[in-house]
């Protein structure tokens, strides 16, 4: 181990030596290096050395990372100190950070020829990570990796001790919830579901020009266990739906009123106003879902469902039982046990009339469309994504501002998601939760229990 060390250190101040004499050439020459790959090898040589930073008589806040992680833990005014639940997320992205920095400073796929670093060998990479990793990067190590590592486990331990982020206040009948300066009533918590089925419900009329096509869900065929690339309910053969947006896209030819052609060819004005409108009802239907799906689900867990199988991944919207389902993974929860957990959700019967045109019709049309008109391949298995980037889900800001803006114009003050999922976990908790018959799942006994769970 001594030798390592030394070794180690030998390269250290070697590659210190390189890096100075290489700012220096770089005064007195005017080319003959890549002046940004320099400053890239400088800049990791530099992060290098603060991931690496041996303790001072065994005092961990005598190095810089340590001491910079003490900052962290300051609210913004200066005026207190953060929550542990907010602290910890600090300190696993300064984790993450330095996990990359010596995975690359060990094993760097690429040489890194201005501070003196070669490429890892093809042969002998475990035992090499393995003598960082133990000096390094394990609890109790003298680098600030191992207080990092303790302080994040104190935090969590605090964090299960320490009361709720969120408080409410209920009224005496029950039908009012207040936090912080504001309050909601029952009946405007509901309206709130009522506008965004309102706006999807016109803007899918709309862009059906007024069409209502017959939805019978109990005659839709969804082979749940099918995961073939590309299988949905759209696409089985038994429900002849495949091409059924043709005719959507005849309508839409043939409309005396915002029609989409004009003599023979395709007003693109029309087309592109056409497609704004399918954003603005994709996004109606995300906030749709999220409102009239039950329990609101994390902005992450909603963005990662898929409209049809994948290649390695199975869809999230289903028809189930004559409804339709939105099925998420549960992701904080697996992180956490490393357990997958998942969570369906019934829509109503009116948001799936909503969901189901939008993907046997409008969907399709709209991919033709940008095919089309513009030469564009948009299709995605993604439900909410961006024409503009088909393969990239959407982020949670994208669903927090469409909620603040309804809410804002409902209530007079917005209200966020983080906000809302905790509003609806309270308003469950108070008036959902009593009147809930739990059964074991194992072991159902009751008189509705299905006779073929005794052969389970």
């Amino acid at each position: 181990m001594e030798d390592d060390e030394s070794e180690r250190d030998g390269r250290n101040s070697d590659a210190d030596s390189d890096c100075v004499d290489t700012l220096c050439a770089d005064k007195h020459t005017a080319g003959g290096f890549d002046a940004d790959s320099t400053l890239d090898d400088l800049l990791l040589r530099f992060c290098y050395f603060l991931a690496t930073e041996e303790y001072e008589d065994g005092i961990p806040r005598s190095t810089l990372l340590v001491y910079f992680s003490r900052i962290l833990g300051i609210s913004a005014d200066g005026s207190t100190f953060e929550r542990s639940v907010h602290y910890t997320p600090k300190l696993s992205g300064l984790i993450y950070c330095i996990r990359l920095i010596l995975l690359e400073s060990t094993l760097p796929r690429f040489a890194h020829s201005h501070i003196g670093w070669e490429a890892r060998p093809r042969h002998g990479q475990l035992n090499t990570l393995n003598r960082i990793r133990q000096e390094k990067m394990c609890l109790g190590s003298q680098a600030p990796m191992g207080e990092l590592l303790s302080l994040r486990n104190y935090g969590r331990a605090l964090t299960r001790s320490d009361g709720p982020s969120f408080r409410v206040d209920w009224s005496e009948d029950g039908q009012e919830v207040s936090w912080d300066d504001f309050r909601l009533s029952m009946a405007q918590f509901r309206q709130i579901g009522y506008s965004a089925l309102e706006s999807a419900a016109s803007s899918c009329n709309r862009l059906m020009y007024g069409w209502q096509p017959r939805c019978d869900l109990e005659k839709i065929r969804d082979r749940l266990s099918n995961n073939a690339e590309g299988y949905s309910f759209v696409s089985d053969p038994a429900n002849g739906l495949l091409e059924a947006y043709l005719e959507l896209s005849r309508r839409a030819c043939l409309a005396t009123a915002d029609g989409l052609m004009t003599d023979s060819s395709w007003d693109k004005d029309a087309v592109r106003r056409y497609l704004t409108m399918c954003d603005v009802l994709r996004q109606e239907i995300m906030e749709l879902v999220h409102l009239k799906g039950g329990q609101a689900p994390r902005g992450p867990e909603l963005f990662s469902v898929e409209h049809r199988n994948g290649p390695s991944t199975l869809r999230g919207v289903c028809v189930y039982l004559a409804r339709m389902i939105i099925k998420c993974r549960h992701q904080k929860s697996r992180r956490a046990t490393n357990n997958e957990f998942q969570v369906v959700r019934f829509l109503p019967p009116e948001p799936s009339r909503i969901v189901y045109q939008y993907l046997v019709y409008i969907r399709p049309f709209a991919c033709m469309l940008y095919r089309a008109c513009f030469g564009l391949d948009v299709d995605s298995s993604l439900l909410f994504s961006s024409p503009a980037r088909p393969k990239e889900p959407w982020k949670t800001p994208v669903l927090s501002k469409a909620l603040q803006r309804r809410t804002e114009r409902i209530l007079g003050h917005p209200i966020g998601v983080q906000a809302y999922r905790q509003l609806s976990i309270a308003i469950t908790e108070k008036h959902i939760k009593h009147i809930s018959k739990p059964f074991n799942r194992h072991d159902d006994r009751t008189k509705e229990a299905d006779i073929n769970v005794a052969f389970a």
